[in-house]
């Protein structure tokens, strides 16, 4: 595949990603919370490295995320 249409290949699918994502009604986030588990988040004042665990009952707690960590417990 030329190099052209591997950029209008990821242009498209850039695209697609931005509109799903602007139609996120936040059902999955709901549906995880209501089974107990918490979620992660980040906004747009996240410390850079860390996300926000949210807990079902609405606390929320700062997290560091260590990569490479999270990338040897993959095998990666």
């Amino acid at each position: 595949m030329e190099k052209n249409a591997d950029r209008h290949d990821m242009a498209s699918f850039e695209a697609e990603f931005d509109r799903a994502i602007a139609e996120d009604d936040d059902s999955a986030a709901s549906e995880i919370l209501g089974s107990g588990m918490p979620i992660h988040i980040t906004r747009d004042d996240t410390p850079a490295g860390h996300v926000i665990r949210v807990h079902p009952d609405g606390r929320e707690q700062l997290v560091k995320v260590d990569r490479e960590a999270a990338a040897a417990l993959l095998g990666r």
